[in-house]
């Protein structure tokens, strides 16, 4: 008996039944059928579109009976194709990878972007907590007031101005 087969723990297969049909939604069926064709993973000459639809319907089913399954090609070219990716990262969660989209140049400006926002608010937070600190220190030590009687003190330097 397979590693896999052992036990009853199958919420893998069940995990793997789900994340693909959410990469191969039913409102998609026609246009993963039409890729196939286009792609030529499946040939138009020796295949009906109704023998299309059965053969897909067939390879979805998760009843265990079904003889008819997708190829990794048929699934990779779709899932490049719709940008439907569950099957991957279900498959990724599955034998423990982590997965994260490599950042295209958009993606990367706009990070940058974002970046320099909030190195800006950081800088106006560190100018704000200065004066608050500034504010904080004039209230708990006020400047004497001037003792009675003592000259006033007057500069006519020009940087006193």
């Amino acid at each position: 008996m397979s590693e896999i087969a052992e036990g009853n723990d199958l919420a893998w297969l069940v995990a793997a039944a789900k994340a693909l049909k959410a990469t191969l939604p039913q409102a998609e069926k026609k246009a993963f059928i039409a890729l196939m064709f286009e792609a030529g993973f499946w040939d138009s000459e020796k295949l009906t579109w109704d023998a299309a639809v059965s053969r897909l319907n067939e390879c979805l089913r998760n009843d265990g009976a079904s003889r008819q399954f997708l190829k990794v090609s048929e699934l990779w070219a779709w899932m490049r194709s719709s940008g439907h990716h569950a099957l991957f990262r279900a498959m990724a969660d599955d034998l423990g990878y982590r997965v994260e989209r490599l950042p295209t140049e958009q993606r990367i400006a706009d990070l940058l972007e974002r970046i320099d926002r909030k190195l800006t608010k950081a800088a106006d937070a560190q100018v704000d907590a200065a004066a608050l600190r500034d504010a904080v220190e004039r209230l708990l030590h006020p400047a004497q007031p001037p003792r009675e009687g003592a000259p006033t003190r007057f500069s006519v330097k020009p940087e006193a101005f």
